[in-house]
């Protein structure tokens, strides 16, 4: 595989479980509550290929010299006009992954470019993604790229 990023397949189904499995693990230690901290490795391989069966789905992975760096799982959705919002399309981005030797060397900007690339040539205009609070090297991150906030989920425990 050359250098930069392509449509993954099921061939790499087994790279992205892999790459999944770090942050797996960092959102288990931030929310214990709510996350595994190891996540069944079957149960996450189905898991992808599922993702990747269903239309509207990409997965974009990063990889350089043959290893893979990082994906990115993107959604191509629509939804028609209400009574209270127009309509819209979106790319939404579900998981942005990069290896952790990897981090703050262009791997998860690229994989973000791509996303916006993706959307381009589809004729979508607006990008979303979430990232957990806890996590303020995403917010950063994220804000880095001109991301702004547009909605914000609370949580608490009665």
């Amino acid at each position: 595989m050359p250098d930069g990023i392509r449509l993954a397949t099921s061939a790499d189904v087994g790279a992205l479980v892999r790459l999944n499995a770090e942050v797996q693990g960092m959102h288990a230690a931030q929310y214990p509550e709510l996350f595994v901290p190891v996540a069944d490795e079957s149960a996450v391989t189905a898991f992808f290929a599922e993702v990747m069966a269903k239309d509207g789905n990409e997965i974009g992975l990063y990889a350089a010299a043959d290893e893979p760096l990082g994906y990115i799982w993107v959604e191509f959705q629509h939804r028609d006009a209400t009574a209270f919002t127009k309509a819209w399309s979106r790319v939404y981005v579900h998981h942005l992954s990069v290896a952790e030797a990897a981090r703050r060397q262009g791997v998860g900007s690229a994989l973000i470019q791509w996303a916006e690339a993706r959307a381009r040539e589809k004729g979508v205009t607006m990008l979303a993604l979430d990232h957990w609070a806890a996590n303020p090297d995403a917010a950063a991150f994220y804000d880095q790229l001109g991301f702004d906030a547009l909605r914000v989920v609370r949580m608490k425990t009665p």
